[in-house]
């Protein structure tokens, strides 16, 4: 990650928006200077919060980092453009702050907030997705990088003094070893996984001894001791299941000679069964023929009987037909009689229609003729109103007009006496029309009454109707009776013929299968059967001890395959046991150098962070200081191998790092932190650490040390990368070139680049 740019809104001593571009340089050393309080440290605080929502310094607040100088409406935030692996990058963020509320009054609180855009691809939204994003992109956490990239002002010598414990962290996440921590813990899971397999398997071996159907004190005495010998336990079984095959085979031919006398018995029972069978089969045969006798002689008489009624239904058929012809003619009474009523119904209904029409056109008669006659009477007057003296009057032709008739009420005129015509005519028509109708009723109500003959009709035809249906109900009756009686008789004659004939049939059947059994009498079948229900049961018996010997040495073998494969898998998992566990513990630390896998690992990389730190740190020693890592950690309990300590060839003794003056504690830190930024960039695909920041620690170097650090972080900076020193150390103006100036006033702070030849 290298920063271009840096812009800084009411943060911090800066007031409003300051910009910090770096830009000019990215490839040198460069000083960013100023009085203390200025804030030159806010800028690593600007960088800092920006990639990852924290600030450089262990006592800075985040929360308290809106600038006091800053107006109310100006906002809080950091916005940091940089560049890594050949893309570019744009991240803001906003600490939590109180601000005006943009409508009404009062204050209101800004909550954290970020966005992270490749270019202008928005790759990440809110502060927490940003944190996440950037430590995936950079491959550094916050404390990583802060250790690592930016070393803030009092903590610069952290990573040179850390613990084992905490140098293995910084370097497990640097590095990606937890994958050898993974691969120990895979071990140990392994090996725990085959113990408890072959537990297991055991229990199961165990679990399958006690199927075994084996009934004897050896093989108990056997089982109860608690380290088995499976061997044993499986050549017993061997034994025993040769004994059982033996006893088997014994069992199926005594099985077998029994179920031959055994189907002899039930051969012999079963024939004197048939014989006993055959004699009472005669005998009920002969019962059933002579009931089947008497019963053909009963219904020959009584089809005798039925022939007679049988006979009789022609004349009754004859008979029934006069009625139904009796049925009709009724019929056509009562629907003659019903349709005159009806007609008869209509006839009123016209006649009562034509009443009423043609009271209404007589009353429009009236009204037109009584209209029409005060029209003419009124025509006088009409004249009479538009007559003027001096003009001759238009029916006497007299100028003169002494008495002028005069008009008295309402007249109509010639239109409505028109109307009143037109109307009293239509209404004229429809009574005309409504008479034509009844009239033609009439012709056809009296031919009806004619057809209807002597029929009285006084009463508007209801007491003839009602004696029509009653005779046809009564009617009606005695023909269904009739005809009920007529299909019965020819059922019960025809019924009685053919069970008549199926009798016949039946006996003659009957009589022609009748056969004399060969054996005259029963037999009693109780001894023969005693004999068999024994040989039964030793059948029985003899079949049960088979099949549970045959059961048992079916388990027995199945039991004996199963114990047999649980021991090998035993053997197998014990000879894996014995290879995983060795690399168990040897991955574990228990090994020469008492170290576990991924601290070796680390060891190795360790080693070369020492070197090329060392190579640096002779330099700015006077070849005097060597960094070294312990072959072996302090406390043999622990598997930890990231301990140092420093050589000292002017007594060419060892010692530890904290032993060392404040000037020499900052050179080595300095050259461990290069140190492990050339390691980390010099392995395919590792984190590029392409920018250094120092904060302070420059004052307590003497002329000497401060001139060959300025020298050693010049030649660092003479490749790719650029690195930044924040100091106020006055020497230093002169020594580095480009400057990043912070001025300080009493309005707050402002930033100024300058480049200096």
């Amino acid at each position: 990650m290298k920063p271009t740019a840096l812009v800084l809104s009411g943060w911090g001593p800066y007031k409003g928006v300051e910009r910090a571009d770096f830009e000019a340089m990215q490839r040198g050393l460069f000083l960013i200077s100023g009085p203390t309080g200025a804030g030159k440290t806010t800028i690593f605080d600007g960088i800092t919060f920006a990639l990852y929502g924290e600030v450089s310094g262990s006592i800075r607040e985040k929360d308290s980092l809106r600038s006091d100088f800053a107006d109310a409406s100006t906002p809080t935030y950091v916005t940091l453009t940089f560049s890594h692996r050949g893309k570019q990058y744009r991240v803001t963020r906003n600490p939590k702050y109180d601000r005006p509320k943009l409508k009404g009054e009062g204050m209101t609180t800004e909550l954290e907030g970020g966005e992270l855009y490749e270019e202008e691809a928005l790759l990440a939204s809110g502060s927490t997705q940003v944190t996440e994003r950037v430590t995936e992109l950079l491959g550094l956490d916050y404390r990583q990088f802060r250790q690592i990239s930016m070393i803030a002002q009092g903590e610069f010598q952290q990573l040179l003094v850390s613990s084992s414990k905490e140098r293995t962290q910084i370097f497990r996440d640097i590095f990606q070893t937890r994958i050898y921590d993974t691969m120990t813990a895979l071990l140990s899971s392994r090996v725990k996984a085959l113990n408890g397999r072959i537990d297991e398997v055991k229990h199961r071996a165990d679990e399958i001894t006690g199927t075994f159907r084996i009934e004897n004190g050896d093989w108990e005495e056997l089982k109860s001791k608690k380290n088995r010998n499976y061997r044993k336990l499986l050549g017993f079984v061997e034994q025993e299941n040769e004994r059982l095959g033996n006893r088997e085979r014994e069992l199926a031919s005594r099985l077998g000679e029994l179920d031959q006398t055994y189907k002899d018995r039930v051969r012999a029972i079963e024939e004197l069964r048939s014989g006993n069978q055959a004699v009472r089969k005669y005998e009920s045969d002969r019962k059933t023929l002579a009931k089947l006798e008497e019963e053909r002689d009963g219904l020959k008489e009584q089809k005798k009987e039925l022939a007679r009624a049988y006979g009789r239904l022609p004349a009754r058929r004859e008979k029934l037909e006069g009625k139904k012809s009796d049925l009709r003619v009724l019929e056509e009474q009562k629907k003659g009689l019903a349709a005159w009523k009806a007609a008869r119904r209509q006839l009123v209904e016209r006649q009562e229609k034509y009443l009423k029409l043609d009271g209404e056109a007589k009353e429009k008669k009236r009204i037109y003729e009584y209209q029409d006659d005060c029209f003419k009477k009124a025509a006088a007057g009409i004249i009479a109103r538009d007559l003027v003296e001096g003009f001759p009057c238009p029916v006497c032709g007299s100028t003169v007009h002494p008495a002028p008739a005069s008009m008295e009420g309402e007249v109509p005129d010639e239109k409505q006496i028109r109307r009143l015509k037109a109307d009293y005519e239509a209404a004229l028509e429809k009574a005309s029309a409504a008479a034509s109708d009844a009239a033609a009723l009439v012709g056809a109500v009296k031919n009806m009454e004619e057809n209807l003959g002597s029929m009285d009709l006084s009463d508007g035809g209801e007491r003839a109707f009602l004696e029509i249906e009653e005779r046809l109900r009564l009617l009606e009756e005695e023909t269904k009776q009739e005809e009920k009686e007529i299909r019965e008789c020819e059922k019960a004659y025809q019924d009685c013929a053919v069970k008549l004939e199926k009798q016949k049939a039946a006996y003659s059947q009957l009589k022609a299968a009748i056969r004399v059994p060969k054996q005259t009498e029963l037999v009693e079948l109780s001894g023969f059967e005693a004999a068999l229900t024994e040989c039964e049961r030793d059948r029985r018996q003899t079949a049960k001890e088979k099949e549970r010997t045959g059961a048992a040495l079916v388990l027995n073998r199945q039991s004996l395959a199963t114990l047999k494969g649980h021991l090998e898998e035993k053997e197998k998992l014990e000879t894996e046991y014995s290879v995983v566990r060795e690399l168990e513990r040897a991955a574990g630390g228990y090994n020469g150098r008492n170290l576990v896998f991924e601290q070796y690992v680390l060891s190795v990389y360790f080693e070369d962070i020492l070197r090329a730190a060392n190579r640096r740190l002779l330099k700015m020693s006077g070849e005097r200081y060597e960094l070294h890592r312990l072959d072996r950690t302090r406390d043999r309990r622990s598997k930890e191998s990231m301990e140092m300590e420093v050589l000292d060839q002017y007594t060419g003794k060892r010692r530890s790092v904290k032993s060392l003056s404040g000037g020499e504690a900052f050179n080595a830190a300095l050259a461990l932190a290069l140190g492990t930024s050339d390691v980390i960039q010099s392995y395919a695909g590792g984190i590029q650490v392409e920018a250094l920041f120092v904060d302070e620690g420059f004052g307590s170097l003497d002329a000497e040390s401060l001139e060959q650090a300025v020298a050693i972080l010049t030649s660092l900076s003479g490749g790719s990368s650029m690195v930044g020193i924040i100091s106020h150390v006055e020497e230093l103006k002169e020594q580095i070139g480009s400057h990043i100036l912070v001025e300080k006033t009493n309005q707050g702070s402002r930033i100024v680049t300058e480049s200096m030849v």
